[in-house]
């Protein structure tokens, strides 16, 4: 069944119940996530990846290439539960890449806590940062085969706020 957000105009989100902000649809990415990385990626001068789960993909070969060319920096913080995340991308050596894998108990507040995020942080020569948050892990099908939703930030305030 695919997912419609037609009826999606506006939304209201608060972040730490102090900054809000109106999302219009164009904010958000459910088609095409794939293209979105790709664009964002040729602005980056640092990618920060936090995801769940990871495996080799395009839009990965393309950063460590970039990496490797000293045009991007590259930090990925990952895991590893259920074995999903793929032990190549883990185990990558480049320049400018840095891999950290979290397992086991993430959370002293359950037992059985996993390591769940999806964000991605762009960051230009300038310093400017956009944000992807959403339901995408850092593979090839969270990227583009699976029905994701990505919010994009572009708003500084809100993007302070998050990434401190």
């Amino acid at each position: 069944m695919a997912v419609s957000f037609s009826h999606i105009r506006y939304s209201a989100i608060a972040i730490k119940g102090e900054v809000g902000m109106v999302l219009k649809r164009k904010h958000l990415i459910y088609k095409n996530r794939k293209n979105e990385f790709k664009k964002l990626l040729e602005r980056a001068a640092k990618l920060d990846i936090v995801s769940a789960f990871v495996s080799n993909n395009d839009i990965f070969n393309d950063a460590v290439e970039r990496a490797t060319g000293g045009k991007l920096t590259v930090r990925l913080l990952a895991g590893i539960s259920n074995a999903i995340s793929d032990p190549d991308v883990l185990l990558k050596k480049a320049c400018n890449l840095e891999i950290k894998v979290l397992s086991g108990n993430v959370s002293a507040n359950k037992k059985n806590g996993v390591f769940h995020p999806k964000i991605y942080i762009f960051t230009d020569k300038s310093g400017q940062k956009e944000v992807l948050l959403g339901s995408a892990n850092f593979t090839e099908g969270g990227l583009q085969r699976n029905e994701e939703v990505l919010l994009l930030l572009k708003d500084l305030d809100l993007i302070e706020e998050i990434c401190g």
